[in-house]
């Protein structure tokens, strides 16, 4: 479309942002934010976010869609991996769909990445690449563009994207309340016993930008008799 703009993010953007994201209906593992707070907390105020990264369509002012950029982490977490380029997110306003505007929006955002170094570009957050969109998309442990959003794979595979791995994303009915049990089990509860912390034994950056910008807590299975940690999970 000859009369949308494509540019970088600025300042003013953040509540038509949060407009095209409601508008979008993302599916089941996408939240309904209420205000552009959660946007600031888990995206805007990350140390390496880059306003470059952030194109925005624009049609006569307004936001109808945007690409959101970024690296993903080093196998340690300890720092950004700049080799890794990650398409994070794609919002197109349904009433604009088909008409180039998804494309051009993924064409910017490669060349961002190119430009900065990436070697390889990733559609979807997963395990160590994920700058962005924390608990937003896919829960606490992204995987990719969900099933439940059906759109996303049709979309990257048609401007060619190849499907890389398929991660699996399971559920528990919480009205059922019987605990799973077998011997196995009540032999690990007996020598076992629970540790509730604020964070991990060794934060990472990773940690830090994710985890500890809101409240969590961190719970570790330990032996009773040596304490050294058998599996962590942090809520």
């Amino acid at each position: 479309m000859s009369d949308v703009r494509y540019r970088s993010f600025r300042n003013s953007d953040p509540p038509q942002i949060l407009r095209l994201w409601n508008q979008c209906e993302l599916g089941r593992g996408a939240v309904r934010v209420q205000s552009t707070e959660l946007f600031e907390t888990i995206n805007y105020a990350q140390p390496y976010f880059d306003p470059a990264g952030l194109i925005v369509a624009e049609l006569h002012r307004e936001i109808i869609g945007c690409v959101h950029a970024g690296f993903g982490f080093k196998a340690d977490r300890s720092a950004v991996e700049r080799n890794v380029g990650v398409i994070c997110a794609v919002l197109v306003r349904p009433d604009q769909r088909r008409r180039g505007i998804g494309r051009e929006l993924v064409s910017h955002a490669n060349a961002y990445l190119r430009e900065r170094s990436a070697q390889r570009i990733v559609a979807g957050e997963a395990r160590n690449c994920d700058p962005f969109y924390y608990g937003m998309y896919g829960g606490s442990r992204p995987s990719g563009f969900l099933d439940s959003d059906p759109l996303a794979a049709l979309f990257f595979e048609g401007i060619g994207f190849i499907r890389g791995q398929t991660i699996g994303v399971y559920q528990r009915d919480l009205t059922v309340k019987r605990d799973p049990t077998n011997m196995k089990l009540m032999g690990l509860r007996r020598s076992t016993e629970l540790v509730v912390a604020e964070g991990p034994l060794e934060p990472t950056y990773w940690w830090y930008t994710h985890l500890g910008r809101m409240e969590s807590l961190r719970f570790r299975l330990v032996e009773k008799k040596t304490q050294q940690p058998l599996a962590a999970v942090t809520a």
